[in-house]
This record gives C-alpha cells, sequence and structure tokens, in this order.
C-alpha cells in the first residue's frame, strides 16, 4: 500500500556497505568455494538489503502521515528513530551481500511512491497489515533464524536486524492504538473484517523452489514452502488474535 519499488542494485563502492561486517563474512566466504552457491548468498542478501532500503523511505513517509494526523511528538520520535536504525541495518544487510558476490553492492534509486495516507482510517488499515500483522510474521522468521544452525557471523549480522524489526513493529503497534483511540476510530469496524490480499516475502533471503541446502540454510537462506506455510498460519490464526487483543486495549 504505497510503498516506492525498487531499483536494480548498483555495483559501485558505497558508504551503504558496513566495513566491520564485510570483513567479519569472509570467514564464510572462504568456506564457500562454490561460486553458484556463494551468487544465491549474495542474491538472497541483497533482497533483504533491498528492502530494509526501502523501509527507511516508507519510514520517512510514515513519520510526515503522523504528523499530518496530529501525532504526539512521542511517536514521531520514534518513527525519524527507527529510519535511523533501518538505515544501519541495511548497510549490514548490504555488506554480507557484498561480501559473496565479491564486489560492492549498494542500493539504486525508488520510484515515486503513492500520495501519502492522511485519512486516519486509511492510515490505520494500512499500519495494522503492513507494520504490525507484516512485523509480526518478520518477528516469526527471526525466530526460526535463531534456533537455526547458523555461521556464527550471519547469526551477528541478523541480530541487529531482529532489534529494528523488533522496534519498526512496536512503532507501527503504538501509531495504531493511537489512531484507534482518536482519529481513527471509524477504522475499528472495517479492521474487525480486513484481511491482506496476499503475504509478500521480498524481503528475506529465499532457496530456490523445492530446495535444500545445509550450507545456504546455515547463512540464512530460507525454504519459500517454509514461508508460505508460516504465512498461511499466520493469516488463519496469529491475524485474528492480534488484532482481538488489538481492539480490546483501546476499546476497555
Amino acid at each position: 500500500m504505497g510503498a516506492p519499488a525498487v531499483a536494480e542494485a548498483e555495483r559501485r563502492s558505497s558508504d551503504w556497505v558496513n566495513g566491520q561486517i564485510l570483513e567479519s563474512q569472509q570467514v564464510g566466504v572462504l568456506a564457500l568455494p562454490d561460486s553458484t552457491q556463494r551468487q544465491h548468498v549474495a542474491d538472497g542478501w541483497l533482497r533483504v538489503g533491498l528492502r530494509l532500503h526501502r523501509g527507511v523511505v516508507d519510514g520517512s513517509r510514515l513519520t510526515l502521515e503522523l504528523m499530518a494526523v496530529g501525532a504526539p511528538a512521542e511517536l514521531l520520535d520514534r518513527a525519524e528513530a527507527c529510519c535511523s536504525e533501518l538505515t544501519d541495518v541495511a548497510a549490514i544487510a548490504f555488506a554480507v551481500a557484498s561480501a559473496y558476490a565479491g564486489t560492492a553492492l549498494a542500493p539504486g534509486g525508488l520510484s515515486a511512491s503513492e500520495p501519502l495516507r492522511v485519512d486516519p482510517a486509511a492510515l490505520v488499515l494500512g499500519l495494522f497489515h503492513e507494520g504490525f500483522f507484516g512485523g509480526e510474521i518478520a518477528l516469526r522468521v527471526h525466530g526460526a533464524w535463531r534456533e537455526a544452525d547458523l555461521r556464527p557471523e550471519i547469526a551477528q549480522a541478523l541480530q541487529p536486524i531482529f532489534i529494528a524489526a523488533r522496534n519498526s513493529t512496536e512503532l507501527a503497534r503504538g501509531a495504531v492504538e493511537w489512531l484507534l483511540s482518536g482519529a481513527g476510530a471509524t477504522a475499528i469496524a472495517e479492521l474487525e473484517r480486513a484481511r491482506p490480499q496476499q503475504l509478500s516475502f521480498e524481503g528475506l533471503p529465499l532457496l530456490s523452489p523445492g530446495a535444500s541446502d545445509p550450507h545456504l540454510q546455515r547463512r540464512g537462506l530460507l525454504a519459500p514452502e517454509w514461508l508460505a506455510t508460516l504465512g498461511e498460519r499466520c493469516l488463519h490464526h496469529e491475524l485474528p488474535q492480534l488484532r482481538s487483543r488489538l481492539l480490546r486495549r483501546v476499546t476497555h
């Protein structure tokens, strides 16, 4: 809903690549001599970096939307802090991708986004589905990563990305609660019935469909079939529970 499209990554030197993380990944690169496998890892982590980079733009847009509906300074401060945090973790993801690609990968440009959502009810629905529910799915993916046998340098790279995902999800929940308690209260009835038209896993590092490769999985790549199952479970079980808890908080 209004997210800008991501341009192709560019191969150039850039401060979007975290040098410390780039160096730390070399041990994993050397342990994976197969160039095809390396490219799979690079492509997967590039997806992560590009989505986080777009998240910086989405976050800046959210700050303007919250200002437009009169959000308190505390929410605006948190929105700006999340943008700054996403800038840092995007550089981490680009560093992992660059290490396995053997060349610096930097984000390209972004196409123009849709107009700002200045209607409080529309902002509630967008934030709930994209920021809150989508964020909860992302946290469940991070939970699976934390239980997996990842390479230490990959786990190290994922930790700050997990913290950023948690903070962004909490921001979305706080903004939705504030809106439902005031200007966006008219969205309560629609929120009780609404559900996302589709789930997107565009910002996650994916294995090829049907593939199973422990070398790639230890570097964070996920099976699309597992993600599809997770998405269905979240839609049918987690979404109603999240919505019910949220509505109880704002209506009692």
